[in-house]
């Protein structure tokens, strides 16, 4: 869990600077309709992605303690 919990810090970071690089992108752009409707897509997208995954992620961790009680009951009884 802890190696999980570091890799998650790194890609909150990542994720921070990609907000920031879609941010410069959409002030270059700022006359260009489109290409600003593709860059806040994308941006959203990615954002979207990320919560889906944290999600499950918090699902996942909720579940580790219950697991791992079943499987110490599990082995005991063998």
């Amino acid at each position: 869990m802890q190696a999980i919990e570091g890799d998650m810090d790194v890609m909150i970071k990542y994720c921070d600077e990609l907000n920031d690089l879609g941010a410069q992108l959409l002030q270059h752009f700022s006359g260009d309709e489109d290409s600003t409707k593709v860059v806040n897509s994308q941006l959203q997208n990615c954002q979207d992605r990320w919560d889906n995954l944290v999600q499950r992620m918090e699902h996942c961790s909720k579940q580790v303690p219950y697991i791992a009680a079943l499987l110490g009951t599990l082995l005991q009884r063998s």
